[in-house]
């Protein structure tokens, strides 16, 4: 019990700012929302430009699972927008979408898991070279979900 403690009190303060920043954006998209469609690429395109530029000097195998994760969930992304229910106003690039849980999913599970590495980087160096390639294959994954739906949607905004 007392090293669960240990682990919450040790947690940098931005992290758990970072964790109410997701969950509250996470119960806003349980309602039924209108969005700009270029803000959709705000997020993604910070992430890919960042992960981007921390694996530069990684290994070639580190960058290949990010690419190779961020490619398949890109397709995933674009293809679960394709029976998406929402209203587009092709005048103004604006979207109407449902309310659902997948962004209050997707975020938990992307800051659970970048809390874990973080963890287990801290607790066990022996694990860092798994952690890594791990590392980079999530964030290429949720990445490529963010840059695949808003494809999708911008392809079915101009259909």
């Amino acid at each position: 019990m007392n090293s669960f403690f240990t682990i919450f009190t040790a947690t940098p303060p931005y992290v758990w700012g970072l964790f109410i920043y997701l969950v509250f954006m996470g119960v806003k998209a349980l309602r039924p929302r209108t969005i700009f469609v270029p803000q959709m690429y705000v997020m993604p395109l910070v992430m890919f430009a960042l992960k981007s530029y921390l694996l530069a000097g990684a290994p070639r195998e580190v960058f290949l699972a990010f690419v190779v994760s961020l490619i398949v969930a890109m397709c995933a992304g674009f293809a679960s927008t394709l029976r998406m229910r929402a209203t587009f106003y092709k005048d103004n690039l604006f979207v109407k979408l449902n309310g659902g849980v997948e962004t209050l999913v997707v975020s938990l599970l992307f800051f659970a898991t970048r809390y874990v590495f973080g963890y287990l980087r801290a607790t066990d160096p022996a694990l860092a070279p798994l952690l890594v390639i791990l590392d980079a294959s999530t964030s290429g994954a949720f990445c490529g979900l963010m840059l695949g739906r808003a494809l999708g949607i911008t392809y079915r905004l101009f259909s």
